[in-house]
């Protein structure tokens, strides 16, 4: 399984790439179409090092391929 990273915070907006691997300053500047896709413990990580850097709610969502 796959899984996409929410920001729960902006009204379940979908984290892509760019954000997801971008840094904490660039965060929702950057319009990319590519969502991030990644295991389960690749996406904590990064749902966790956002929800620290922005203050936002970050949900994690499976997604089947």
């Amino acid at each position: 399984m796959k899984f996409k990273i929410y920001d729960e915070t902006r009204g379940r907006h979908a984290v892509n790439e760019s954000e997801a691997y971008g840094e904490i300053e660039d965060y929702g500047n950057i319009d990319d179409p590519c969502y991030y896709l990644g295991d389960l413990n690749e996406a904590a990580k990064i749902a966790e090092r956002l929800a620290e850097g922005t203050g936002h709610r970050f949900s994690l969502r499976m997604w089947s391929q």
